[in-house]
């Protein structure tokens, strides 16, 4: 379990939506954040319980100023639970333990039933290494990945 993948990141999206974000705005942040970690080398896995935001980003049509997310180094999987936090971990796993993203506070997952132990362990060691945590404000987003 020493062994880490690092080349890709799963995007816990449904942690993203707040209350008082429309679809576009929040389809807006998960683009965003998967084209900064595509700049950064990743390859992103999106985790997120509406396939319709999947969708949306695959139109061209609503980001024709803006550079193209590359699909081939980008895939989305639907999450059945809640928090889908839950289902990014789970993801995180069957890819040897690799970066995530979320905006839920993992540490409360640490005991939880619904994740294997093999993962409970892996968050208890690795949680702040390889923790990528987005923070959106009107005009930007900043990316802090965790120290080694």
């Amino acid at each position: 379990m020493d062994e880490l993948n690092l080349s890709v990141c799963v995007l816990d999206a449904g942690s993203m939506a707040e209350e008082n974000l429309d679809h576009f705005e929040l389809v807006s942040r998960i683009r965003a954040a998967v084209l900064r970690l595509q700049q950064d080398g990743l390859k992103v896995i999106v985790v997120d319980p509406k396939d319709e935001h999947w969708e949306r980003l695959r139109q061209r049509d609503d980001w024709p100023a803006q550079p193209a997310i590359d699909f081939s180094r980008c895939t989305f999987i639907s999450a059945y639970n809640e928090p889908t936090i839950v289902d990014a971990l789970e993801a995180v796993e069957f890819n040897d333990f690799s970066f995530y993203a979320t905006s839920f506070d993992v540490e409360s997952l640490i005991a939880d039933w619904r994740l294997p132990h093999s993962t409970q362990d892996w968050l208890q060691r690795y949680r702040k290494r390889l923790e990528v945590i987005f923070h959106f404000d009107t005009w930007q987003y900043i990316i802090l990945i965790g120290e080694w």
